[in-house]
């Protein structure tokens, strides 16, 4: 991806990029142990939306953008089965 095709340092390298992973999985809500670049991968069509992506998100971080969940083009609507949300 980005990260090793255009030798991006991962913010354990480079002071600039520390909390881009924290900043990505609060963005997209994930609670794992994903790094920044499988998170992009999951929410991308391919690889190009993948790098497209990645960039995008990377200025927004440096901007100083907010947490907030990005809208989704494809996201599905939850429904709700014996209390538990899922999606169609």
């Amino acid at each position: 991806m980005a990260q090793t095709a255009y030798k991006v340092p991962s913010d354990k390298d480079d002071l600039e990029f520390a909390g881009f992973q924290d900043w990505v999985a609060v963005r997209y809500n994930v609670h794992s142990n994903q790094s920044w670049a499988q998170i992009i991968r999951s929410f991308a069509k391919d690889e190009p939306e993948s790098l497209d992506l990645f960039f995008e998100l990377l200025d927004k971080y440096k901007k100083g953008s907010s947490y907030s969940m990005p809208e989704l083009e494809y996201a599905q609507e939850p429904i709700e089965r014996a209390g538990i949300m899922e999606f169609a």
